[in-house]
């Protein structure tokens, strides 16, 4: 009898969890409409994360491959010069300032999203915290497939055809048995197997180069050497200690 009614009690509780809306009724009947209006406000600053995020690694793929997205395709006086160069590199600039935009955004918006949740996990109790995490992860999972699929799309119209981004769920291939959480970009990355890696061809050598030397430039900065003008004298530093 006792074996039954607790079989009884775990079944109703999984049919609770699987109900993604119970919680938020169960959340606006039990304590108002203040916390129903926290947790609608949680609900739409994780849709805002979720799509900055799915935004961030578009990008990301556009710089990775060397793709012009639409919203840096400025018309110029003559079309001609629409393939010089400069033209390009300076569409290449737009993109990267709109890269670390969204990487900035994402970062606003995600201690918005803590702050909020912490907020909210002082006034319920665990289980429905428990049920409330599962509710959002259900619904960043839906709003990142249909994000992740709109930019597949984008990515293989601007590459013709010659860049597929695999839709592999990360969950499914890669085990983690560490004791370290992997976050999503580096699931992502082991996804894709070991044998994965950027193919692309350089098309501007001095372009490259430049790219190359700004990247280590940079570095150096970083390494507490603020007085480098150039990275030769920057190398010379290095060498002499």
């Amino acid at each position: 009898m006792i074996d039954s009614l607790v079989t009884l009690i775990f079944s109703l509780f999984n049919l609770i969890l699987s109900n993604e809306v119970y919680i938020i009724k169960r959340l606006g009947i039990k304590y108002g409409r203040d916390i129903l209006r926290e947790v609608r406000n949680l609900e739409k600053t994780i849709i805002k994360l979720n799509k900055t995020k799915c935004d961030y690694e578009f990008l990301q793929t556009c710089l990775i491959y060397n793709l012009a997205s639409k919203f840096i395709r400025f018309k110029l006086w003559k079309t001609k010069y629409q393939k010089h160069h400069v033209y390009h590199q300076r569409q290449r600039k737009h993109l990267q300032m709109e890269y670390d935009q969204k990487s900035k955004q994402c970062m606003k918006l995600r201690s918005e999203y803590m702050t909020l949740l912490e907020l909210i996990k002082q006034k319920i109790n665990p289980i429905e915290l428990q049920l409330l995490n599962k509710h959002l992860d259900q619904l960043k999972e839906k709003e990142k497939l249909k994000i992740k699929n709109i930019h597949k799309r984008k990515i293989e119209k601007l590459s013709k055809g010659d860049i597929k981004l695999d839709t592999i769920d990360p969950k499914k291939v890669v085990y983690n048995i560490s004791s370290r959480i992997l976050t999503d970009d580096e699931e992502s990355i082991l996804s894709k197997g070991l044998q994965f890696c950027i193919e692309t061809k350089i098309k501007d050598s001095i372009e490259f180069k430049t790219d190359i030397e700004l990247m280590a430039f940079n570095l150096l900065k970083q390494l507490h050497m603020p007085d480098a003008t150039s990275l030769n004298f920057s190398i010379q530093l290095i060498h002499s200690y």
